[in-house]
């Protein structure tokens, strides 16, 4: 999703600003909608990306602790894929 943001919508909106403002004779207002434009969508192309791996994180963490609550509690030498241990 952040892929999408940051490379395809974002270029695309500014482009069609740049071109939906073309008429006018405003130069530096049609530049500023335009690297504006771009900026907002960068910025959430970025922030899902960081959102996501926050999320991501936090599960991984949530599991790992629900196991060795589990672990503890019922004797067994359960093993998280992957974890080593």
């Amino acid at each position: 999703m952040h892929v999408l943001f940051a490379f395809i919508i974002t270029p695309l909106a500014a482009f069609a600003s740049l071109l939906y403002l073309e008429n006018t004779n405003e130069f530096l207002l049609n530049l500023f909608i335009t690297i504006g434009l771009a900026g907002l969508g960068l910025l959430i192309g970025v922030g899902t990306t960081k959102i996501s791996r926050l999320f991501f994180k936090w599960k991984t963490h949530y599991i790992r602790s629900n196991l060795n609550y589990i672990k503890g509690e019922s004797g067994q030498n359960l093993q998280f894929l992957g974890d080593g241990r």
